[in-house]
């Protein structure tokens, strides 16, 4: 798959805590931590930070199409070439365009998450992000909605435990409300239901049930796309595994 396939969305989807008005000194800042090329960064249309661990699925799925290019950095977050080539099934050494932030830089700068982030760029300058995952037809609009809560946090639970909770959608405008995709940002979540239209003025309930096998703080997100003006909107699952 090829990178330019990933759309640009011009709404902010992700918290990135202290970037999220400062996304050129972020991005000057990690590019000159780690060492990319000044020529590379004005070609280069598009960033994937990778974090080293986290969502296997998601991870493995970014590492296995990384590919040689003059258009698309890759950053990963891991220790060494070796943790890498390991991690990846390939040699760091065989791409120009692969390089290593060992000193946590993007975590410092919240520009990775458990699931890689595609960061689109213009001569160097912030464009826009999102999350790993294929362009999405344009919908037009048509209504509103509103929800219960943005943010539902679990607390601390045994991570061998199956978590299930819920978002309540309401078509707030005149015009039937159509959910046109439910993207996860983690193989960890699953939707439990499938909701396609809400009528004006009715609600629908999103059920998930989230399931990991790892232990520590975690946060999961969801986008939701439709025919309502602010979509996507971004929905956060967030507790600590023990």
């Amino acid at each position: 798959m090829n990178i330019n396939q990933y759309s640009i969305i011009a709404l902010v989807m992700l918290i990135l805590s202290s970037c999220i008005s400062n996304n050129d000194k972020c991005l000057q800042k990690l590019f000159d931590e780690v060492g990319v090329d000044k020529s590379q960064v004005h070609d280069a249309t598009h960033l994937v930070t990778i974090l080293g661990s986290g969502c296997k699925g998601c991870i493995n799925k970014a590492l296995s199409e990384i590919h040689d290019s003059t258009d698309t950095i890759y950053i990963i977050a891991c220790k060494s070439k070796k943790t890498f080539n390991l991690i990846s099934n390939k040699n760091i050494n065989d791409y120009s365009n692969i390089y290593l932030d060992t000193k946590s830089i993007l975590m410092e700068l919240g520009m990775v998450r458990n699931t890689p982030i595609v960061y689109t760029l213009n001569k160097g300058r912030y464009v826009s992000h999102c999350f790993y995952r294929e362009e999405l037809p344009n919908e037009k609009k048509g209504t509103t909605i509103s929800l219960n809560t943005n943010e539902i946090a679990f607390g601390k639970f045994c991570h061998k435990k199956e978590q299930r909770g819920k978002f309540i959608i309401s078509n707030t405008g005149s015009n039937i409300l159509k959910i046109s995709n439910i993207d996860i940002s983690c193989e960890c979540l699953k939707i439990e239901n499938e909701i396609t239209e809400i009528a004006p003025g009715d609600t629908g309930c999103l059920n998930f049930i989230f399931h990991s096998n790892d232990i520590g703080i975690f946060q999961r997100e969801i986008l939701l796309y439709g025919n309502f003006d602010s979509s996507p909107k971004l929905l956060i699952i967030k507790g600590e595994c023990f």
